[in-house]
């Protein structure tokens, strides 16, 4: 018979605020990241009763429908088996929305998250301008891509120009948390959460 296992706030806390960590770090750590928690899943659902799982089941059959498209076309590929990699690696995706499922998860975890998300994406535009301005970021990168882009911004991600993606995509859900809750903010964490707006942009 299978233990049962639940978690605690702290753990989900830490999976959330290493997703921002690993993109800074760049593509190997989001990868090992995703590919990491993955066979975290499987290891729980091959050893434990889990409490609080839930899941979509139209969803998986769609992702399992769009990872089988891309089985079949990788055939056809130039090069069949980097696309068929390529294809099967995004499994990994689906088993972290699975493990995520696990989770129930309370206000407090997302309030910590949305704070530590800021001060990361507030950091990451600080740097960014320093480098617009001193022509260097704080690490020392020079901005973009010296043989294909060399004048646009990339802030702490050296070569990869990937900054604007970055404070764009991980603000969204920070910036819509703080509309949301704004009248409910403190005095101090509306004017935080307007500065935080104008900085992003």
């Amino acid at each position: 018979m299978k233990k049962q296992i639940t978690f605690s706030e702290n753990i989900l806390l830490i999976i959330l605020i290493l997703f921002p960590i690993s993109i800074l770090l760049r593509s190997f750590s989001i990868n090992l990241y995703f590919t990491f928690l993955s066979m975290f899943f499987l290891y729980l659902k091959i050893n434990y009763k889990i409490e609080n799982y839930k899941y979509n089941y139209l969803w998986i059959k769609t992702f399992t429908l769009i990872l089988f498209y891309l089985f079949i076309i990788s055939f056809s590929a130039e090069d069949s088996f980097s696309s068929l990699k390529s294809g099967t690696s995004q499994i990994r995706f689906i088993l972290f929305v699975l493990l995520m499922s696990y989770f129930t998860i309370d206000y407090k975890v997302i309030k910590k998250f949305v704070v530590f998300s800021s001060l990361i994406i507030l950091l990451v535009c600080a740097d960014t301008l320093y480098q617009y301005i001193n022509g260097v970021d704080i690490f020392g990168f020079s901005p973009g891509d010296p043989n294909n882009d060399p004048d646009r911004l990339s802030g702490p991600f050296d070569q990869e120009l990937i900054v604007g993606s970055f404070i764009s995509l991980i603000s969204i859900p920070i910036i819509s948390h703080y509309v949301f809750n704004f009248s409910s903010l403190q005095n101090f964490e509306k004017i935080f959460s307007i500065l935080f707006f104008f900085i992003c942009f």
